[in-house]
């Protein structure tokens, strides 16, 4: 690596040499560039807002933040940014093997390198403190535990390393040690959870269960953006599963009151990662109801994926009379 990053930087000694420049008065619209050099084992790369190019390649940029693609089989994306008189190069080399491998259907796996993001580092498993549920299966507070992309999600830390995310707008059933104890409508938000007891319903969510690990524990672990104090590896999620849209599902509270949910979405897609140093790994997992899953996150295979270097430039974007 040190060597291909010395030849890297005599190679843009020696180009500099190759674009002479035209002196530009300050303060035209050509101040604020900067310089992105791709390099690696990849053929095309996507560059937001600015189209596909055949790697490796040299291009000026606006100073400002990009994103960067690449891959097929496992997709590499890169947030970067390129500063004014700032020479960056981006070396991009997909894994010999499997990210992320385990008995669920893995639909998709991305590696994102984010060099203005770092990952919080946990130092060591520790007994998860203050959980998230409060009032036993009906109810709970969720502070920050929220999402609504894709789906409206809430979750909450169960004890131990064990979490379980709520759908809004679903029939729920509260298990305790294999038992099922009640059922309730559950309606959840940014800072709430609040369950409506019920006496029967006509469709019950499948509850599936995905134990997440990885070859450098313990790892902090996110579903889409969202992360519960349990999620650290390795750790079990509950997840919900609706295998298709369900339609007029109808229900009788503990009061008698009939209570009528038009539609249920598909849920059956979900992403998880695990975020260390710079890089997020992601697995995007396809699952069936009531069924019980694991997923391996081999994150050596990763480690190399992207390289940066950078450096000062001094240049002048050439002007065409």
């Amino acid at each position: 690596m040190k060597r291909l990053l010395g030849l890297t930087l005599l190679g843009m000694i020696l180009l500099s040499f190759l674009f002479p420049s035209v002196a530009i008065s300050a303060g035209t619209p050509t101040e604020g560039y900067g310089i992105l050099q791709v390099i690696g084992n990849v053929s095309k790369v996507s560059i937001g807002g600015k189209g596909t190019l055949k790697a490796p390649f040299i291009i000026i940029l606006p100073a400002g933040n990009y994103t960067i693609l690449s891959g097929k089989k496992v997709k590499i994306r890169a947030e970067i940014t390129v500063k004014p008189g700032k020479w960056k190069v981006l070396m991009l080399n997909p894994p010999s093997g499997k990210p992320v491998i385990g008995n669920a259907t893995i639909l998709g796996t991305e590696i994102t390198y984010n060099e203005n993001i770092e990952y919080p580092k946990v130092e060591s498993r520790f007994s998860p403190g203050f959980p998230s549920v409060g009032w036993g299966c009906g109810g709970g507070w969720a502070p920050f535990y929220w999402t609504d992309k894709p789906y409206p999600l809430s979750g909450v830390d169960k004890g131990g390393y064990t979490g379980e995310f709520l759908l809004n707008g679903t029939i729920t059933a509260c298990w305790n040690r294999g038992r099922r104890e009640g059922l309730f409508y559950t309606l959840v938000g940014p800072y709430y959870q609040e369950g409506i007891g019920l006496k029967n319903a006509s469709f019950v969510t499948p509850i599936s269960t995905l134990r997440a690990s990885s070859d450098v524990d313990p790892l902090k672990g996110y579903l889409f953006n969202v992360s519960l104090i349990s999620m650290v590896t390795p750790f079990v999620v509950a997840l919900p599963v609706v295998p298709e849209d369900v339609y007029n599902v109808s229900a009788v509270t503990l009061q008698g009151e009939q209570l009528v949910i038009p539609h249920i979405q598909r849920v059956t897609t979900y992403n998880i990662s695990v975020g260390f140093d710079h890089y997020l790994l992601t697995a995007t997992i396809e699952l069936a109801p009531w069924a019980s899953y694991s997923l391996y996150y081999n994150t050596s295979t990763i480690k190399n994926t992207v390289r940066i270097v950078e450096i000062p430039f001094d240049f002048e974007i050439p002007v065409i009379p």
